[in-house]
């Protein structure tokens, strides 16, 4: 392929029934997964939510948090955009906080201003979430 040249068939990645069917394997392919494979579930998200809502928030949501942080800026934008669909929904207590630490996590290192403006969006929805203590 010459150098300008677009291969989109390099681009498209085939999740198989198991992982669209099973918020546990899609959250393995989170975990293990390779970058086309993670921005394939990640772009699925909306339907995990839909379908499964209480298994997606309480174990979806945990691992995006916890590796978002890690993950190049392609990746983190597409979580972000991924949790705009749950941080407007009630989250549990402690999803939501882990989300608020991610998300501070992020915008403490992050270089791209796309992700901080989508992370620091995150961090806004779900922040009147969190409980105050006195």
């Amino acid at each position: 392929m010459e150098g300008g040249e677009y291969n989109a068939a390099e681009d498209v990645v085939m999740l198989s029934d198991d992982v669209l069917t099973s918020v546990a394997n899609a959250t393995l392919v989170l975990i293990d997964g390779g970058e086309r494979e993670k921005l394939a579930v990640l772009f699925q998200f909306p339907q995990f939510l839909e379908h499964c809502p209480d298994e997606t928030v309480n174990t979806m949501i945990p691992e995006i948090c916890r590796d978002a942080i890690k993950w190049v800026p392609k990746l983190q934008m597409a979580s972000a955009e991924a949790l705009f669909y749950a941080v407007g929904l009630r989250l549990p207590e402690a999803v939501a906080k882990r989300t608020v630490v991610a998300s501070l996590r992020i915008l403490q290192t992050v270089a791209s201003a796309e992700v901080f403006d989508a992370w620091g969006e995150i961090l806004s929805m779900v922040l009147p979430q969190i409980q105050k203590e006195d």
